[in-house]
């Protein structure tokens, strides 16, 4: 059986092997939203090519955790939430749903506001127009919803869309590494840790270094693997090539993370101050006296690639989970992940609108979620862990990965929380 496995695995044609990466391109698209492009300029700003390393630790942290969901959700025809209210019981496993439902519900805020600020560059009279600005939002929200309700099948689409957004900023962030002018020898030097870049980012930690840890290390995400896979209805037989499959698609994740940071090293670093790159229109207020006009759109169709993508994915996510720890469906296509899905949608979307016409900051919700997190993404962290270990099939050095990933959750749930109390600043 494994030599026919492996030997399917050698004759699959370029369609066959995009659609074996498809549940972790899925899972980098998600993460790879406003926040994380944000945050990666910011550092290469600041740090200029030093900290390439980080990025591959994270992104190295980032496969193992997804490799991890991936074994978990192969090795038993149950879900990931029905396991668990066996093991542990429903108030808990629903405790885990909810909290990470309403994490992801009130930071699609932040995923609206990102991507109005996203189709600004496109249109610029959203900038003066409240009600315009409204009117985009809705629109969106509402063609999302009629997908989510109306589509036969949902993760098809989505997986398709993903990777065509993936490709996208590929694409995007590669001709703007090209224009700023990347240097190759100083990329490279970055990848390996110094003395010096790892003293820099013990600094920081508590700022963007953490930040980038935790932008482009989703707990959440990876644990949405287990899900993706049943999707796509994988087997034990198949696990040693899907799991290359999975790193070979979150490597995507590192490499786009690699191509911003190495942007704005060569086109901001010593040249703008990182306080002035706040979010993903100051950034490409920053980079256009270095591209010009033509390259920064480019640059902005990257951005609209990640918010469109984190927008979409953020909410399935949300939606999933919830609804397979409450006991009522594990799949995109069935009815309560849909409609979890559009509940999530519409909280992010009156709390976007609110803030346009400065209602109600959605900074408030955002600081809500970030306590949240600090609770619900360790606790996730740790339960697939146990659905590792609880799979015969897990092996050794994989559960220790999952272990040292583990350990990293908690750590910058800490961070999250000295930052948050004031503690640390």
């Amino acid at each position: 059986m494994q030599n026919a496995t492996t030997s399917d695995s050698s004759r699959r044609t370029l369609g066959d092997w995009l659609r074996s990466i498809g549940p972790a391109v899925v899972v980098a698209a998600v993460v790879l939203g406003p926040g994380t492009i944000t945050v990666a300029s910011r550092v290469g700003c600041q740090h200029g090519y030093s900290l390439g390393w980080l990025v591959l630790t994270t992104s190295a942290l980032m496969a193992i955790m997804t490799v991890a969901a991936l074994f978990a959700g192969v090795s038993t025809k149950k879900t990931p939430g029905k396991r668990l209210r066996e093991r542990f019981g429903s108030p808990l496993t629903i405790a885990i749903g909810l909290v990470l439902f309403l994490i992801v519900a009130l930071f699609q805020s932040s995923n609206n506001r990102a991507l109005l600020l996203a189709a600004e560059f496109f249109v610029p009279s959203l900038k003066t127009s409240q009600w315009g600005s409204i009117a985009f939002l809705l629109a969106f929200n509402v063609a999302v919803i009629a997908f989510f309700l109306l589509a036969r099948d949902v993760y098809k689409v989505i997986e398709t869309a993903m990777l065509m957004m993936v490709g996208l900023m590929i694409v995007c962030f590669g001709i703007n590494a090209l224009a700023g002018g990347v240097q190759p020898g100083g990329a490279a030097t970055g990848l390996v840790p110094t003395p010096s870049s790892m003293n820099a980012a013990l600094q920081a930690l508590t700022g963007d270094v953490r930040a980038l840890m935790a932008t482009t290390f989703s707990v959440a995400g990876a644990f949405y693997q287990c899900y993706l896979v049943r999707e796509r209805r994988w087997t034990t037989g198949e696990l040693r090539f899907r799991a290359v499959d999975s790193c070979v698609g979150i490597a995507t994740l590192g490499i786009l993370t690699m191509l911003i940071m190495w942007t704005a090293a060569a086109a901001l670093h010593g040249k703008v101050a990182p306080e002035q790159v706040t979010d993903i229109a100051s950034l490409a207020d920053s980079l256009r006296p270095t591209f010009g006009q033509t390259a920064t759109l480019v640059f902005a169709t990257g951005i609209m690639a990640g918010a469109v993508s984190s927008f979409v994915g953020n909410a399935l996510i949300g939606g999933t989970v919830f609804s397979d720890c409450l006991g009522i469906g594990s799949k995109a296509s069935q009815p309560f992940p849909r409609r979890l899905t559009v509940a999530a949608l519409l909280v992010g979307a009156v709390i976007a609108s609110l803030s346009v016409f400065a209602i109600e900051s959605n900074v408030n919700f955002i600081v809500i979620a970030q306590g949240l997190t600090t609770l619900g993404l360790p606790v996730m962290a740790l339960a697939l862990l146990w659905l590792l270990i609880d799979s015969e099939t897990s092996p050794l050095w994989l559960i220790a990965g999952t272990v040292v990933g583990v350990c990293v959750t908690f750590a910058l749930a800490l961070a999250t929380v000295l930052k948050l109390t004031g503690v640390i600043v």
